[in-house]
């Protein structure tokens, strides 16, 4: 599995890509690291094409994903992923949408849904003082 895949799975479920249904999001630092590295070489072989050489549309499309990478890159450097559950997104938000994003239309659809909720881990407790 890719690593954009791996890391956002439940993504490609939303968007229509059901390979990879049966699977969690890989969620720890080695993780984080790997994409990373990831979109680190994505702005490098970006940089390295000859923006002047496309098409405007393409341009266009050339400035929204060099910034979007660029942005992933400063927001590893300030740590984001270490504060990964807001009142917007988390994994508490994304895990109980997963039934509304699947078909169960085959008994693989309901395999892999429980694959999923197999893999899925108890949250920790919060003690708040």
């Amino acid at each position: 599995m890719g690593v954009w895949a791996r890391k956002r799975s439940a993504l490609a479920t939303d968007i229509g890509d059901h390979r990879h249904d049966d699977k969690l999001p890989t969620i720890s630092l080695a993780e984080e690291a790997r994409v990373n590295d990831a979109n680190r070489e994505f702005v490098r072989r970006l940089e390295a094409i000859d923006r002047s050489q496309l098409s405007a549309k393409d341009q266009i499309n050339y400035d929204i994903f060099g910034r979007g990478k660029r942005e992933d890159l400063q927001e590893y450097d300030f740590q984001t992923y270490l504060m990964p559950v807001s009142d917007r997104s988390g994994f508490h938000i994304d895990f109980p949408e997963l039934p509304r994003n699947l078909t169960f239309a085959t008994v693989r659809d309901y395999e892999s849904y429980i694959a999923r909720l197999r893999g899925s881990q108890p949250m920790p407790t919060v003690t708040w003082i």
